[in-house]
């Protein structure tokens, strides 16, 4: 793979994939959306989240019609998965983690593959795995369904560095590698899957979806890291935006409380899987309100990760 320039996308397509068709835009705002990138990230900037700001902004939210709601359940239950019909190079207990470490990451993956598995059916469809990393869960539903196209898209060359190893072992014909910020990929398909895209990361995922009437299921994650840019306002429903005495910051204050999110004996867990519920409604209702059948629930077991909260769209509006 070539190196490529910090705004150049890269693309790997296998020899069966040839029917991609993919549009750039060249004109690239130089603006990280991404937490990690610290050049944009002034520390004279950086503010803590108060509680009496925190429960300001529950009450506000308690005391609408809103509906916070989550099913606490997994989307796809009932769909079949065994780890024993799975290679080992795309197994997390195959490779290089602890293994308390792998049990839970082979927990989240199951997790989101039995949604998309449920979705999929028998059809044949293109799925795109959103900051897919070396592609623990792209690879796994490039093996597990056949019939459909997996494409990665995925920033950092050494994470599909790892992901074209593990393509070649098992020799998978039917995956697209892209390498690119996520806000810059422009193709069609049919559903789109994230696990533990940070921060504005899930919501620029769940908006290209929803400009390709795809379905998603996403998982969110660093819900402090979500901050307003030229790609994504918040609140991101019209219902959230409606609240009159309801700020951005009063939404920043619920979203870095998300993240306090410790083990259950922390005194503020309770209230971090609140505002966890709070952001991922408001992300339900932004679906919604844009012809979507939307579930908010839980990976299993909900030990497996402290994000684990599952946002399912369907796509129903004609």
């Amino acid at each position: 793979m070539q190196h490529s320039s910090k705004h150049k996308m890269n693309i790997v397509i296998s020899p069966v994939s040839n029917f991609l068709k993919l549009s750039i835009n060249d004109n690239f705002i130089k603006e990280s959306l991404y937490r990690s990138d610290m050049s944009h990230y002034k520390m004279e900037k950086k503010t803590y989240t108060k509680q009496t700001n925190i429960e300001r902004s529950l009450n506000i939210i308690q005391s609408s019609d809103i509906e916070v709601l989550n099913t606490n359940l997994l989307y796809g239950s009932d769909v079949h998965f065994s780890w024993t019909d799975i290679p080992m190079d795309i197994n997390p207990c195959g490779g290089s983690l602890p293994k308390k470490r792998a049990n839970r990451k082979c927990e989240q993956l199951i997790s989101m593959v039995k949604p998309v598995m449920a979705i999929v059916g028998d059809s044949e469809c293109t799925i795109v795995d959103f900051c897919s990393g070396s592609g623990h869960l792209g690879l796994l539903l490039a093996f597990l369904l056949p019939k459909c196209q997996i494409i990665l898209v995925e920033n950092k060359e050494k994470s599909l560095d790892r992901a074209i190893e593990r393509i070649e072992t098992l020799n998978l014909g039917n995956v697209v590698i892209v390498q690119s910020n996520l806000d810059y990929f422009c193709a069609n398909f049919d559903i789109g899957v994230s696990l533990h895209a940070c921060g504005t990361a899930t919501d620029l995922v769940m908006q290209t979806c929803v400009k390709n009437q795809a379905h998603f299921v996403c998982c969110p994650c660093c819900y402090g890291g979500i901050k307003g840019c030229h790609l994504v306002n918040y609140p991101r429903s019209l219902t959230f935006s409606n609240l009159n005495v309801f700020t951005y910051e009063d939404y920043l204050s619920l979203a870095h409380a998300a993240d306090q999110t410790h083990d259950v004996e922390n005194a503020k867990t309770k209230q971090g899987y609140m505002c966890m519920d709070i952001i991922d409604t408001d992300r339900k209702l932004y679906a919604e309100n844009l012809g979507y059948d939307v579930f908010l629930g839980k990976l299993q077991p909900v030990t497996c990760t402290n994000k684990n909260n599952l946002i399912v769209g369907i796509w129903v509006s004609k």
